[in-house]
């Protein structure tokens, strides 16, 4: 199965039989990939023979056409709000073209794949939507307090320190008040950036509200979280 990375590539996502010459995760670019016709154009593909059928064009890599002893390829677009996701393919060594009912039996899980990541889809957004603040992108503060419980349980089982930090933007209500609402959210959403990006991926770190950002930091002491706020000092100064 292959999902739509974007206009140039597309990933390996899942495979199942023979596989080695691709793994899954991999990036492949579309520029000349038989399955340009199905991500990028919306087609199937049932091909007995794709170096006959695709000539120069080759599967997931150019120099895959000296080694490969595939030969026949069926594959189906995915498709979710009317956009192709990825595809989903069947691929043999045997030049024999799938049949009526392979194809049949394939756009049905392609169909419920469609419906499954769809749904999956909007489940991400409405998550997103209850834990996350829409302007930062950060954890929202109900969200930040349900995983404040799950570290003060860690620091308390592995006997850790557990240090909170409050950051408040000093006189942000100038920036509001000097060059509009919409400029300060400009603002607030780099700082929000540079707060996270000075911190640990460990550490968890919220919007309190307002011009306000709320850190924990796990197994860390004093002296650690000295360091990280001249680190967010700095970094906020500096851009």
């Amino acid at each position: 199965m292959l999902s739509y990375q974007d206009i140039d590539h597309a990933r390996i996502d899942f495979v199942d039989g023979y596989s080695l010459d691709i793994s899954r995760d991999e990036v492949f670019s579309l520029k000349n990939s038989i399955f340009t016709n199905v991500i990028q154009d919306n087609q199937i593909i049932n091909s007995k023979d794709i170096n006959k059928d695709f000539g120069k064009r080759y599967r997931f890599y150019e120099d895959e056409k000296t080694k490969r002893s595939i030969s026949s390829v069926l594959a189906v677009p995915i498709i979710i709000n009317q956009d192709v996701s990825g595809c989903i393919a069947l691929e043999r060594f045997e030049e024999k073209e799938y049949s009526a009912i392979n194809l049949f039996y394939l756009e049905k899980i392609a169909q419920t794949l469609n419906v499954l990541l769809q749904w999956q889809s909007e489940y991400h957004k409405m998550y997103l939507n209850t834990t996350h603040d829409n302007l930062t992108g950060l954890l929202n503060y109900r969200a930040f307090l349900n995983r404040l419980d799950v570290e003060i349980n860690r620091a308390l089982r592995t006997d850790q320190s557990l240090v909170i930090i409050i950051v408040d933007v000093d006189k942000f209500k100038r920036i509001n008040d000097t060059f509009g609402h919409p400029i300060g959210n400009i603002a607030l959403k780099k700082i929000a950036d540079l707060v996270s990006s000075s911190v640990r991926n460990i550490d968890v770190v919220a919007r309190y509200g307002g011009e306000e950002f709320i850190i924990a930091l796990s197994n860390s002491d004093k002296k650690g979280a000295k360091q990280i706020v001249e680190r967010i000092v700095s970094n906020v100064a500096n851009n």
